[in-house]
């Protein structure tokens, strides 16, 4: 495992090729917090792209703005597949609008266990 990367709500990290995105608890993710893990992303990756495993569980809710940023070009460059992780009804919604509204130029599907989540990633490993 990488060195964990922590911004101010969530933590970032490399494990056997697949990079880890993990919500903290009960927290709203506006623009400026994508950005913020975007910038991370390239630091645990060495700025190389990487299929990677949103864990949305603590996540209170997520603005517009920033589903469009994690979905546009700019996470286009560093995301090569994305397995979003959800819980509680809330969180479900969330990763819905991310995959039917924001339309993410890579690969995105909904999981509730990590171990599903992890092995669809495989495939996108390099």
């Amino acid at each position: 495992m990488s060195d964990v990367v922590e911004t101010k709500k969530n933590r970032i990290w490399v494990e056997k090729g697949i990079r880890f995105d993990e919500v903290k608890d009960n927290v709203m993710i506006i623009l400026e917090d994508a950005q913020e893990n975007l910038m991370a992303y390239y630091r645990v990756t060495i700025r190389e792209a990487a299929p990677t495993l949103f864990n949305l569980i603590g996540l209170k809710s997520m603005s517009h703005d920033a589903r469009e940023y994690l979905a546009g070009k700019h996470a286009q460059a560093s995301v090569t597949a994305m397995a979003l992780l959800v819980g509680a009804p809330i969180t479900e919604i969330t990763a819905s609008h991310y995959i039917k509204l924001s339309k993410p130029a890579f690969p995105a599907q909904i999981f509730t266990t990590k171990e599903e989540a992890l092995a669809w990633l495989e495939q996108y490993k390099k």
